[in-house]
């Protein structure tokens, strides 16, 4: 059974990431578990709050998750999704996100990201990003304007990295449910026989361990930076979630280099999904 996991904190951002989570819940047939977690700081300012004690507070939070998991699990379990339920946690978020994922067996973790206007923190210093770089599990990233709709072209960006096999093999188990095109795609700057032997030896590898009919495979050539061509490639085919996969941390530092914010601006319209494997 599939499991996802989303942290929630009530704000629109996070909002909007749970409807994305709960339309993939139906069509996995999964379950979601609504994450909460309470920062240190927030826990010492409610132990301090003469007013009220944590478990007031708890009770309080505990309320609203139930409350949101019945309307969830009420329009929704007839829809596919097996059930919604909720956790609080009081620590890290980075953390506990990470860990729960890990010791639970999640297959796939949906966090919202902020808007553009503020792009250095949406994509280097967001609790998003900050679980991206401590968790081996996918990661889904929302942005804030982004709506679901059908999951129904993917796309992967390669470049023919010997995990690749194993992460699209993740995204098709992902993408067959809603019948989606998964299209893998390399961006190169100059084509030689050579690189389009790998490119041709890898797709045909990639046909035969996956057999998804929805598969394909795309080179596309470009002289800017591979953001800026992935980004131009999601506009013109249409591309409702673009996928990659890191190893290294700082992947995002390297990839949308922080000087030029126009690299990153397209990122914040649609989703984006992250394998990330480890250092090994």
């Amino acid at each position: 059974m599939q499991k996802i996991l989303c942290p929630i904190d009530f704000s629109p951002t996070a909002l909007n990431a749970l409807e994305y989570a709960v339309k993939l819940g139906e069509g996995l047939h999964a379950t979601l578990t609504l994450l909460y977690v309470l920062s240190e700081e927030e826990f010492n300012k409610v132990l301090v709050d003469k007013e009220s004690s944590f478990e007031d507070w708890k009770e309080q939070e505990e309320a609203r998750l139930c409350a949101l998991c019945d309307e969830i699990n009420a329009v929704s379990q007839k829809k596919g999704l097996v059930k919604a339920d909720y956790m609080i946690k009081v620590g890290e978020l980075t953390e506990g996100v990470s860990s729960l994922a890990k010791a639970d067996h999640y297959k796939l973790i949906v966090m919202g990201t902020g808007g553009a206007s503020d792009l250095k923190k949406v994509y280097w210093g967001s609790n998003t990003i900050k679980v991206v770089n401590k968790s081996n599990i996918p990661v889904l990233c929302i942005p804030h304007t982004a709506k679901f709709a059908g999951f129904r072209k993917v796309v992967y960006a390669t470049n023919y990295d010997k995990h690749d096999k194993e992460a699209i093999a993740e995204l098709v188990t992902l993408s067959v449910p809603f019948d989606s095109i998964v299209q893998v795609v390399h961006v190169f700057a100059e084509a030689t026989v050579e690189k389009k032997k790998i490119h041709h030896d890898f797709s045909e590898e990639m046909k035969s361990f996956v057999g998804y009919h929805k598969l394909r495979f795309a080179e596309v050539q470009g002289e800017d930076r591979v953001s800026l061509v992935l980004d131009e490639y999601m506009k013109t085919e249409n591309g409702e979630v673009l996928s990659l996969m890191t190893i290294q941390r700082g992947f995002f530092e390297n990839l949308f280099h922080q000087s030029v914010t126009k690299d990153i601006s397209g990122f914040t319209h649609y989703p984006l999904l992250i394998f990330r494997k480890g250092e090994n």
